[in-house]
């Protein structure tokens, strides 16, 4: 008597359990290699090239020979998307620093994977730059630096940037001084005139004498 034929369905069953093996080898293969992230370059200074400025506060480096990092500013914070200054702050870092050979130091790794890092060129430090030139605050839940809250003490007497439009501040001021976002400070009784409002960085504001609300 013949043994019995083994079913086709189970003779296939291997050879569908290799096909789908070697093609998920294949897939995984092909599939980017992740890089350990940003975190070995905490604490560590080394030189890099800006290739790309995102923002007013961020930009992608290359470390040589060939490793890119998108780098988030340390110590300072630039108008955000949308609010005023976002473009001049953006065009004023990539004059500062793009395609130029620069020095990282790393702080920390924020929550989007970036490193925050200082950035030093042409010896001197751009956070304190930008924040200088009235188009970036400083950022006191991160960073407490005398050299960074006189920057901006300096741009905010000068009325540099941001500073030179009371009415058009980002958030970010509101944030560092503890004061809402609404820069009317009082109102100066005119006789006939009725009430005059008066802005923070205005004429009226440094020359009168005014009633607080």
């Amino acid at each position: 008597m013949l043994p019995p034929r083994p079913s086709t369905r189970r003779a296939r069953l291997p050879l569908f359990l290799a096909v789908t093996l070697g093609l998920s080898v294949a897939v995984l293969a092909a599939l980017p290699v992740q890089s350990q992230g940003p975190k070995d370059l905490v604490n560590k200074r080394f030189t890099a090239n800006v290739v790309s400025v995102i923002d007013g506060d961020t930009v992608d480096v290359v470390i040589p020979p060939g490793r890119k990092e998108r780098v988030r500013l340390h110590g300072m914070d630039a108008p955000e998307s949308g609010e005023p200054f976002t473009t001049v702050a953006r065009n004023f870092l990539r004059v500062l620093m793009f395609s130029r050979d620069v020095t990282v130091t790393g702080k920390d790794v924020d929550r989007y994977g970036r490193l925050v890092g200082r950035i030093v060129v042409d010896g001197q430090d751009a956070s304190e730059r930008t924040i200088a030139a009235g188009l970036a605050c400083t950022f006191h839940q991160y960073a407490r630096e005398p050299a960074l809250d006189a920057a901006m003490a300096r741009a905010r007497s000068s009325r540099l940037g941001f500073w030179a439009q009371p009415g058009q501040l980002p958030s970010c001021v509101a944030r560092e001084t503890n004061r809402g976002p609404m820069p009317l400070l009082g109102v100066l009784h005119v006789h006939r005139t009725g009430r005059l409002p008066i802005y923070e960085g205005s004429d009226m504001y440094r020359k009168c004498i005014f009633l607080y609300m």
